[in-house]
């Protein structure tokens, strides 16, 4: 069998390591890097632009991609292009959600307030051939919602967003450094600082405090509107752009160097930051929320609890922990071990290249 020649549509800038958090980025590197004769294409979308347009222009656009091209394979993150598309090749997409999940309601509320995206999501899984999703959550809740389609939709994780990785020994030294010092530091990372629960990252180091452990909260992604300078121990370094080399470093020093992420999120349909946290060998304290607990698990890698509970509840893991540096350093291991072992891109490009090859293409 000849060599396909595959075509890879993105709603992002895949050359841009910052988009979307940089997973489109990844997700080309990691599967160009499987096939000789792979192009990339940009067909961005406009939210704001009534559904009818948006997925007329997209799919316009995608389909004039693949008339010039002519692949054997289209692969899609995102699914804006695909309701309109016009191909005669097999068609897969790769992504964390589709709209039902994002709008958080049950279907039948979904339908009345959000016809033109419950509409999107039904002709998007209608004209797919497969939908690779990024969690547990968005591959079961999908299926149940959408169950005519439910044979297309199978489980494919994303990875750490990082270009390059601490060595072995580096981590190892983090590891034993933190068993060495009488402070705990935390470390809480992201932009959409409500969305990932702030409030609660502080309130968890305060009351670390308050139980008597000098505890330090690093906070980087944003610069949040709360005057976090009344918080003892709070610091916030602002955001570190992983695609400059000293930045990046910045920013594997402060989350290697941290005792625990802290991620109490409200809505997370992945999560890479609890990839790359486990990747170096970082406990996460984080919620049972989407599709966080396909990442987490609890006691194994990290800690999960409810918003109701999150203080008190990691309040009491983390000094267990503290204080039993042979436990934490088991606990730590094994996150490393398993983020390595079981969120890489270059894995999931490899799995999503077996089946496209096994069950679409022959």
């Amino acid at each position: 069998m000849k060599p396909a020649r595959v075509l890879f549509l993105s709603e992002y800038d895949v050359s841009d390591i910052n988009d979307w958090s940089g997973c489109p980025y990844f997700m080309h590197q990691a599967l160009k890097s499987l096939w000789e004769d792979f192009t990339a294409v940009q067909v961005p979308f406009d939210k704001k632009r009534p559904v009818e347009i948006t997925l007329r222009e997209a799919g316009q656009a995608a389909s004039e991609a693949i008339r010039l091209h002519q692949p054997d394979l289209v692969i899609c993150q995102g699914t804006s292009m695909i309701p309109e598309l016009v191909a005669n090749c097999p068609v897969v997409c790769w992504h964390d959600a589709c709209w039902q999940l994002l709008a958080t309601l049950a279907i039948d509320e979904f339908r009345l307030n959000f016809p033109e995206l419950l509409d999107w999501d039904r002709r998007f899984l209608k004209r797919i051939d497969h939908f690779f999703m990024a969690s547990e959550w968005a591959v079961n809740t999908t299926k149940m919602t959408y169950r005519p389609f439910r044979h297309k939709i199978s489980l494919l994780p994303f990875g750490s967003n990082f270009l390059s990785l601490p060595s072995d020994t580096q981590i190892e030294n983090w590891r034993q450094e933190k068993g060495q010092r009488q402070s705990c530091r935390l470390v809480f990372i992201g932009v959409d600082w409500q969305r990932k629960g702030l409030k609660l990252a502080i309130d968890l180091q305060q009351s670390l405090i308050a139980r008597g452990l000098d505890t330090e909260l690093d906070i980087l992604g944003g610069q949040p509107a709360l005057n976090t300078l009344e918080f003892a121990g709070v610091q916030v370094r602002g955001f570190l752009d992983k695609s400059d080399s000293a930045q990046l470093g910045q920013f594997q020093r402060l989350l290697g160097e941290a005792d625990f992420l802290v991620h109490p999120a409200y809505r997370e349909c992945f999560g890479c930051v609890l990839v790359e946290a486990n990747r170096l060998g970082i406990p996460a304290l984080t919620t049972p929320i989407d599709g966080i607990p396909t990442i987490i698990k609890n006691g194994e890698n990290g800690f999960l609890a409810t918003h109701g509970d999150y203080v008190e509840t990691m309040s009491e893991h983390v000094l267990s922990l503290f204080y039993n540096r042979q436990h934490y350093n088991r606990i730590s291991r094994q996150a490393e071990i398993r983020a390595q072992n079981l969120f890489s891109w270059d894995r999931s490009a490899r799995q999503l290249k077996d089946y496209c090859e096994h069950s679409i293409l022959n």
